[in-house]
């Protein structure tokens, strides 16, 4: 079970919102996850949040506030789900869904009152549990998955997310090593160092640059961090984050023409289009394709770390993906001997026909393609709003200036 859908598992046994880390205790303890790595709450986190954000009205979870999960369904949930994009919401990774926008089957797999009770005990007990889990073997390594094409990693995403929270907690401008220091209390399972500090916040700065948005920490000659939103007024700050949103559902209106102008395409012309968008994402692909009862195959290789690796493609032809055609794709991976790759469908995949963990696969249907296009400016054109923002460190470091002796 994926941790989304474990996520979805545990909340319905559990009846209540829960925190993420909660739900990965629980998740763990009543053995749901197929997979667990070495982070399991930093991966539910991001795949929480990617959930969320990927279909923010029609995910099956809510965030009523900040690290707390709840189901939509449930009576005022969605009353108390409003969330305000402003300018330190993290950014939205583009990555290979976990988890579709339809209904997850649940699963009889039950959580006891005293389970629940056992996540709020104290974190040493906590921490003695997870040491025994991982004596005993069952802190099982990491599978390795199709790999995800994404701007930021979502182990960045998710800390530079807790590094906001602390500096606005504290209020201060704190050094690196202590915010190392100040998260490593909250991840004991995680090691932390002042280098992944430093590099999640320059890869968090450098996205929003690329975006056109305002850098969120800044960090000093000393390697004083401190956010920028302390230095700009509640006004401004009010005003960025209008302009924010407005930047986003422009963003969803554009995914949402470019996804219905994709359903009318020919599948001669969808399978041409698909194959200029995977060689855009950095694949090599071999310039035949061969003609199957499913679509067409395409054969190729992709980065690896330092080098490359073999790997497929398989553009659908037909819109639809059901039991049969998950059959015939399975025994076109046993008959072929093939590895990692991906499918693209133009249309929508069922969630529960593409969560086998046993496939090493990307599922792209029109949606998620749609999203690909509008990053790479296929089908849409990149409008830049020139927006001014007040400096306040100019006018500190010219009376600074003016102070000095000449």
């Amino acid at each position: 079970m994926t941790f989304y859908q474990a996520a979805i598992t545990v909340l319905r046994s559990v009846g209540r919102p829960l925190h993420y880390k909660k739900i990965t205790e629980l998740a763990i303890k009543s053995n749901l996850l197929s997979h667990i790595g070495k982070t399991p709450e930093i991966t539910m986190a991001a795949r929480l949040l990617r959930e969320i954000e990927r279909s923010p009205r029609e995910s099956l979870l809510i965030r009523p506030r900040q690290g707390v999960y709840a189901l939509r369904n449930w009576p005022q949930a969605e009353e108390n789900s409003v969330e305000v994009l402003s300018p330190e919401t993290p950014i939205e990774t583009q990555t290979s869904p976990d988890a579709s926008e339809t209904e997850v089957p649940s699963e009889e797999v039950s959580v006891s009152s005293e389970e629940v009770k056992s996540s709020e005990e104290p974190r040493r007990r906590r921490k003695r549990r997870k040491r025994k889990r991982r004596d005993e073997g069952t802190e099982g390594t990491e599978q390795e998955a199709a790999p995800s094409i994404a701007p930021l990693r979502s182990d960045e995403l998710v800390l530079s997310v807790e590094i906001i929270k602390c500096l606005r907690e504290k209020s201060i401008p704190m050094d690196i090593a202590e915010i190392a220091e100040h998260l490593s209390r909250s991840y004991p399972t995680v090691a932390l160092t002042p280098t992944s500090i430093l590099l999640a916040i320059q890869a968090d700065n450098r996205q929003r640059r690329a975006q056109y948005r305002r850098a969120a920490v800044q960090v000093d000659a000393q390697g004083r961090c401190s956010l920028s939103e302390w230095s700009l007024s509640k006004v401004t700050l009010k005003l960025e984050a209008r302009l924010y949103d407005c930047i986003r559902q422009l963003r969803l209106h554009a995914i949402s023409a470019i996804s219905a102008r994709l359903a009318a395409l020919k599948p001669e012309l969808w399978l041409q289009l698909m194959v200029l968008l995977v060689k855009q994402r950095g694949l090599l692909l071999e310039p035949e394709a061969e003609r199957l009862e499913l679509g067409w195959l395409l054969h190729g290789q992709r980065s690896m770390g330092l080098g490359r690796a073999s790997t497929w493609v398989l553009v659908c032809e037909e819109s639809s993906f059901d039991f049969n055609t998950l059959e015939r794709l399975q025994g076109l991976l046993r008959e072929r001997d093939l590895g990692a790759g991906m499918v693209i469908l133009n249309g929508e995949f069922e969630d529960r026909l593409v969560e086998d963990q046993r496939l090493a696969v990307e599922f792209w249907d029109r949606k998620l393609v749609a999203k690909h296009l509008c990053e790479l400016g296929m089908g849409s054109s990149q409008q830049v709003l020139v927006a001014q923002l007040p400096e306040p460190a100019f006018f500190d470091a010219l009376v600074e200036f003016a102070g000095e002796p000449g």
